[in-house]
């Protein structure tokens, strides 16, 4: 039962997300069930809300965000007790309703799908733009991540994984960050319909082989070439 990955970074999230959106409107996608982690404030090891520079919160950060995804998307690769999976975190709270969300139990599959996420917030990501905003009230980061999982002949399930990080970076003193962080996976099952024209394309984007990425990498390439042609520009040159 393959597992496909989709990053809102990546090149293809795009078209994957608008097929999804797409048949959720047509109501093509049940329910599953949703877990969501959050907490009132990213604080550091000593459990307080302060850090020298945007570079040890930005490092802390990221790494508390992994743990509220590991604990959102039951990955098995900490211990399920949410004190030992997300430390040092004040007032963290789990929410949960539905079918009990679990992407995989295979720890090589949960491997990739955490390191799909890293690339949503690398550290320096993160420390540009809390430098960027500097004390803003409200600064926030969204990302999403997409997987899908063929479950069998009939249906896939589809796991919807975003993220909010909003922080403030106070002016007095200035080593004191309010930082939130919201994880949420939300399930679904879609079941395969080979006439709906959403489906065509959620199926082409996932399709595994040779063939199918050939097609992909030949419509990037057009869609690019198409592009430079509106602006008037020779890709040749």
């Amino acid at each position: 039962m393959p597992v496909y990955i989709f990053v809102q970074t990546d090149l293809m999230f795009n078209g994957v997300f608008s097929a999804v959106t797409q048949l959720s409107q047509r109501r093509q996608i049940g329910h599953l069930g949703y877990k969501s982690v959050t907490n009132a404030c990213i604080v550091n090891r000593e459990s307080i809300d302060t850090f020298d520079n945007a570079y040890h919160w930005a490092r802390t950060t990221a790494v508390i965000l992994r743990n509220f995804m590991i604990e959102a998307c039951n990955l098995p690769l900490f211990p399920s007790n949410a004190q030992t999976t997300i430390p040092n975190q004040r007032t963290t709270r789990i929410d949960a309703a539905g079918e009990q969300i679990s992407i995989t139990s295979l720890v090589e599959e949960a491997e990739r799908v955490r390191d799909s996420y890293d690339q949503l917030f690398p550290h320096y990501l993160l420390q540009d733009s809390a430098n960027s905003a500097n004390s803003a009230p409200g600064s926030f980061v969204r990302r999403a991540v997409i997987v899908v999982r063929d479950t069998t002949t009939d249906t896939w399930r589809l796991y919807d994984l975003h993220t909010t990080l909003r922080w403030q970076r106070m002016p007095n003193p200035s080593t004191e960050w309010k930082t939130v962080g919201t994880v949420t996976c939300v399930g679904g099952i879609v079941t395969k319909d080979a006439n709906a024209d959403a489906w065509k394309r959620l199926l082409l984007l996932i399709e595994d082989d040779d063939d199918a990425s050939m097609k992909r990498a030949d419509a990037i390439v057009e869609a690019l070439v198409a592009d430079l042609k509106k602006l008037d520009v020779n890709p040749n040159k």
